[in-house]
């Protein structure tokens, strides 16, 4: 059964679906934490996400698991369709994949269409149709809604997979950090040895030279 509407409406976070994200959850919920409005229910995409929302202490409505592949994205937003119920306000919270720089934080009105979407359609040719008007505007608004949470889950799933690299290749280099200290201070320790065993023998050859003297 599709969740109740709210008149406060509906707020979507896109969050990660698995861990080693680095800070990837923490900087979309706290951006979700401002723009929760009290009475809004709040949905979270990704199990990881929802996890961390909860653990914040935030009223999550519902959950949804993330796509895990890119095959998966489509039917992650048909599902997080279906959870909207009648919702006539949402809002969708993403990251955007921003390439080489990582991803920024990003909220986007998805419900109510936005007015300009229809300008200037009334000066156009009108297209031929076997139903009515409003069927069809509600069709091409469902249509509309489902590619707008298509690509704000597909921008999370870029983003996502871009910090867990990002994480991974910080790991990898703080690792080799660590390993390049550690042969450093092998080095060391064992020129130390070294110093120490040619001191001994020095010391000990010294000792007999001094002692054959007498």
């Amino acid at each position: 059964m599709a969740p109740a509407s709210s008149p406060a409406g509906l707020l979507i976070v896109v969050c990660a679906e698995h861990g080693f994200a680095g800070s990837y959850n923490e900087a979309l919920l706290d951006l979700a934490a401002h723009r929760l409005e009290p009475g809004q229910r709040l949905g979270v995409i990704g199990r990881r996400g929802a996890a961390a929302a909860i653990e914040r202490g935030l009223p999550v409505a519902w959950q949804a698991a993330g796509a895990a592949y890119v095959r998966g994205v489509a039917g992650v937003a048909r599902r997080v369709a279906g959870m909207m119920g009648d919702a006539a306000r949402a809002e969708i919270i993403f990251a955007r994949y921003r390439g080489n720089e990582g991803y920024s934080p990003e909220s986007r009105r998805i419900l109510p269409l936005e007015p300009a979407l229809l300008a200037g359609v009334e000066q156009r040719v009108p297209p031929i149709h076997q139903i009515s008007r409003e069927a069809l505007l509600d069709a091409l608004a469902a249509e509309y809604l489902f590619a707008e949470l298509t690509r704000a889950i597909m921008e999370g799933f870029a983003s996502e997979n871009g910090a867990r690299l990002s994480t991974m290749q910080a790991a990898d280099h703080n690792i080799a950090d660590k390993l390049e200290a550690l042969r450093k201070q092998e080095r060391i320790v064992r020129q130390e040895s070294i110093t120490v065993e040619l001191l001994d023998i020095v010391t000990g050859a010294e000792a007999t030279n001094g002692n054959g003297g007498r």
